[in-house]
């Protein structure tokens, strides 16, 4: 694998019937079994001073619950994106990916929104690589 071949995500899981407990028991469960997909995946830790930069400021000593940092190959996204669906399906859990600036959303909440899904998922994918190239030219 080549470098431009990995790509940095962040992914956060939100739910309004969890609770703070709840919401880090499905983190948990996830984190552990992502690792089939992502080459690195990290829990991030909120800061406790806002005003300074990402990675200036001291972190606090427990992770937010539902946040990842990922650092997956390209070629991997719709994979990643499907294996979420299957995980969260039934669950009014939405799923949020980030790469740079562009957002992708989704719930996996009923199968007759999986096409949907996975066409919006293909045009995340296609601007995240028209992204990518923009940045290598």
């Amino acid at each position: 694998m080549t470098v431009s071949d990995e790509i940095q995500l962040s992914l956060a899981l939100q739910n309004a019937e969890f609770d703070a407990e709840d919401l880090e028991a499905l983190t948990q469960q996830l984190y552990s079994q992502i690792r089939e997909i992502a080459e690195e995946v990290d829990r991030v830790y909120p800061s406790l001073d806002p005003s300074l930069p990402k990675e200036l400021a001291p972190k606090g000593d427990k992770p937010e619950p539902g946040v990842f940092d990922l650092k997956i190959t390209f070629s991997s996204l719709e994979t990643l994106v499907k294996w979420l669906y299957q995980r969260l399906f039934g669950t009014p859990t939405e799923v949020t990916i980030e790469y740079e600036d562009l957002k992708f959303s989704f719930k996996g909440d009923s199968q007759q929104k999986l096409d949907a899904t996975l066409e919006s998922a293909q045009r995340f994918i296609s601007e995240v690589e028209a992204l990518k190239k923009a940045k290598n030219e």
